[in-house]
Order: structure tokens, then C-alpha cells, then sequence
């Protein structure tokens, strides 16, 4: 059964900018599993007994939202390191009820801990950040997704769905294909807030035309044609897509979508955001506009400060 009924279904139609062509898209914007996974926050938050938690719990992971997550985070292209299941996530949830939490060594867990734990702290925060969200705008939602095709070298016709959801892997944004060709983006509402604890509407529309910029690239005709999956790990030519891969989908996304400036460039207009700035102990790399980069693209983002021409965010994107 589908359980998109309280979701928001966009049909959109976009006059490409690049040949003029007319395409027909289509967005479904799901909340169900972010509102259902509150019920356990909150019941965290209340120390309600372990029953009724593992009860609401189990009924939350059932969304599909989750399951596309789990996919993602189970992929056999991600590292075992950045791999976490539905199950161990179960376990780590469940655990925030008692004494000692569990994190079963897993480093997303890890790292998404602190990130539950002001949840479960501050429930009333997230609780109006997600009504924010469900109040936007469809036409903003249209605005982003002409931002992203404008910087598409073919038409594309889209049928995304956007899951916004507490997620399991640490990730504050992603774009992600299932096996059946789902087009998919995840929001993880616990990066969702600024400093002050609010949503940031404009950071989240550009992260939105950040990840519709990924799903539209036109890179798995080249992926396919090197025969990709079956290249060894140690292949020269694996580690150069694998390179190029990052620096185009990255790079392009943060230039184009996000405004930020690169090294010999400055931002096309106005102020941009480097989405993938946050705290160094959480990442240690930044992405900057050119790709992947030793340097910071915002000095200074572990406090979430102003730099000349980027609006620095706290978004961990697609990691």
C-alpha cells in the first residue's frame, strides 16, 4: 500500500532554458514518516516505557521512507564504515530509552547520536520545523527545480519523491536511484535547523535543487559503456570516474545550484551557500565548488559564520 496520502504531489511544467523544450515533471512530497517518527521522539522525550516506544518505533520504520533509506545506507557502492541497517538503527533507537546507549561501534550511528539527543531534548523545535516545511510554497518548490534543470546538459523528465524523515545514516541531504529507477531525495529533518533553531527556507530550497541537479546528471551511459561494476577497487580507471564523478556531480551542484564560488571564480550572483560545510570533527574534508578539497570552502563553518559571498550552512550532504 502506498502511504503517500498526506504527501503533496507537485506536477510541474518547466521551460527549459538550456533548448527551449517543454518537459513534465513530477514531485511527491512525503511527511508521514517524519511526523510518525516524532511520535517517538516525543515519547522519548516523555520516558514512556520501552513497549510503547518499540511499539511506535517498529510502525515508523514500515514507510517507506525508511526502506529507501536503508537501501541507500546498505548500498554496495558505500564503504562498510558508512554502511548502517534498519535493524542496528532499531537498536541504537530503542537504546536511547535506558541508561546506556547503543551505537554498536557503528560510525553513522555515531555521528548521528548528539543529533537525536537534542531532538529528544527539544522536541518542540523540530515539531515546528516540520510544519514550516509542509508550508512552503508549491512555487518555490517549482523555483528550485528550475534552478536544477537549467544546469542540465539534456531534458530530463523527472518523477522524484522527496522524503522528509528523522534518517538513520547521519546524512543531512541525498539523492539516491533504487534498483527499480526510483528517483529519490532525502531530507533528514535533524539538520534541518539553523543556529537559532529554525528552518533556514532558502537553504533548503537550493539543497533541494542541489539533489535534483544529482539525480538529473547524464553520467550512467559513461559508467555503464567502462563496465564499472565489474572494475577492481585498485583500477586505475575506477579511481579516476570515481574522482570525476565527485567533481562533476559536487562541483557542479555547489557552483550552479548553490552559488558558491570556486577557486579562480566567484558566485554568479548575490550570495551563494556551500552546503556541505559543518564541524570539522564531523567531516574533516569540506566540498568546495570545484569538488572535493583539503580547504574549507567556508573559514570559519564550525561556528556557522558570515564569509564574503556564501551563506554558510550546517547541511551534511550525500555522505
Amino acid at each position: 500500500m502506498k502511504r503517500l496520502t498526506a504527501a503533496i504531489f507537485l506536477n510541474l511544467l518547466i521551460y527549459s532554458s538550456i533548448y527551449g523544450l517543454q518537459t513534465k515533471s513530477s514531485m511527491f512530497f512525503d511527511y508521514e514518516s517524519a511526523e510518525s517518527m516524532m511520535k517517538v521522539i516525543l515519547a522519548l522525550h516523555d520516558l514512556e516505557g520501552t513497549a510503547s516506544i518499540e511499539k511506535l518505533l517498529d510502525e515508523s520504520l514500515k514507510f517507506k521512507a525508511y526502506q529507501v533509506s536503508h537501501d541507500r545506507n546498505t548500498s554496495p557502492e558505500r564503504s562498510k564504515e558508512n554502511q548502517v541497517t534498519l535493524s542496528q538503527f532499531r537498536s541504537f533507537m530503542l537504546s536511547l530509552s535506558g541508561d546506556k546507549v547503543d551505537t554498536r561501534g557503528n560510525r553513522r550511528l555515531d555521528i548521528t547520536l548528539p543529533l537525536y539527543q537534542d531532538a529528544i531534548k527539544n522536541p518542540d523545535k523540530f515539531q515546528k520545523a516540520l510544519q514550516v516545511i509542509k508550508s512552503s510554497p508549491s512555487v518555490r518548490f517549482q523555483d528550485a527545480y528550475k534552478i536544477a534543470l537549467s544546469w542540465l546538459p539534456t531534458e530530463v523528465d523527472f518523477k522524484i519523491y522527496a522524503w522528509i524523515l528523522f534518517d538513520i545514516g547521519g546524512s543531512g541531504a541525498w539523492a539516491f536511484q533504487t534498483k527499480d529507477g526510483a528517483q529519490n531525495i532525502g531530507f533528514n529533518l535533524l539538520y534541518m535547523l539553523d543556529e537559532n533553531g529554525e528552518v533556514d527556507q532558502e537553504l533548503f530550497l537550493g539543497i533541494l535543487a542541489h539533489e535534483i541537479h544529482h539525480l538529473g546528471l547524464p553520467l550512467s551511459s559513461y559508467f555503464k559503456a567502462i563496465n564499472y561494476d565489474n572494475l577492481k577497487e585498485t583500477s586505475r580507471l575506477r579511481l579516476y570516474s570515481d574522482y570525476m564523478q565527485n567533481f562533476i556531480s559536487e562541483g557542479m551542484a555547489q557552483k550552479f545550484c548553490n552559488n558558491a564560488p570556486g577557486v579562480v571564480s566567484e558566485t554568479l550572483s548575490g550570495k551563494g551557500f556551500c552546503c556541505n560545510a559543518v564541524e570539522p570533527q564531523r567531516l574533516g574534508v569540506f566540498s568546495t565548488a570545484a569538488g572535493r578539497d583539503s580547504q574549507p570552502c567556508c573559514p570559519g563553518s564550525e561556528k556557522n559564520t558570515e564569509w564574503p559571498g556564501i551563506k554558510c550552512g550546517k547541511i551534511r550532504i550525500g555522505l
